[in-house]
């Protein structure tokens, strides 16, 4: 699925241009873009091994505020897939979720957002593009914010079709050095809800705003932990659009 992955400044006011996880960190957080207002993140990622490479091109992710403390997600992305030479592509998932931040009090925010997933083209799934046919997917967010200094956890059950259920979890520790640039550190695991299948990688992120409806969002990172015997590196790099 997306290595997504998914940043983040902590802003008081009804739009702000980052969230406290989410692109372009794996993690997600609580933040939602507020009443009336829509967050589009459109990006390239990718999943680089010595024997195959992922690109998503381009993850297009369309989220909507409606009230301060509800988000409306739908996400898809476009998959270039090269195994040892042999190279195909496609239209891969598409996820679609209800974020609902339910406490927001004294700098911490805690949120529900329960998303489904399938695969457009079954094809895709056959091909290796995409992850699963369906996905249920329940986690839980928490921010705590520290002045500059922020902390996010996300921890989500994923319920898979024809597949062992699994579980995810991550934390994000994010410092806004000014109000345009936020620097990030993500450990983030998804693994087996019973077994030791474990795909767990290291993070680094920064957001950028270029003005108030325009943000960089760039993370770059490894795995350290893997089924497979190749540890991939990671990159996201995107562009923020909000109105």
């Amino acid at each position: 699925m997306k290595l997504r992955p998914v940043f983040l400044c902590y802003l008081f006011c009804s739009i702000s241009l980052f969230a406290e996880g989410g692109p372009p960190m794996l993690t997600d957080g609580p933040g939602t873009p507020g009443n009336g207002h829509w967050e589009i993140n459109t990006a390239i990622t990718g999943e680089i091994k010595n024997d195959s490479k992922r690109y998503e091109l381009p993850v297009i992710d369309i989220n909507y505020g409606l009230g301060d403390t509800i988000q409306l997600k739908v996400e898809t992305n476009n998959v270039y897939l090269d195994t040892e030479g042999q190279k195909t592509s496609g239209i891969a998932n598409t996820l679609a979720g209800v974020k609902w931040r339910f406490y927001d009090h004294d700098g911490l925010m805690i949120s529900i957002y329960p998303q489904l997933g399938f695969a457009p083209v079954e094809s895709s799934f056959h091909k290796g593009l995409s992850e699963y046919n369906n996905i249920a997917i329940l986690p839980l967010e928490i921010t705590k914010q520290f002045g500059p200094l922020w902390i996010t956890g996300e921890i989500g059950y994923e319920q898979i079709d024809h597949a062992v259920d699994r579980m995810k979890y991550g934390v994000i520790c994010g410092y806004d050095v000014n109000e345009d640039l936020t620097l990030m550190t993500e450990i983030y695991s998804d693994q087996k809800w019973i077994g030791n299948d474990e795909t767990r990688s290291l993070n680094f992120g920064l957001t950028y705003k270029l003005n108030n409806q325009f943000g960089l969002l760039c993370s770059l990172g490894k795995e350290l932990k893997s089924p497979e015997q190749q540890h991939a590196t990671l990159f996201y790099s995107g562009l923020q659009i909000l109105f």
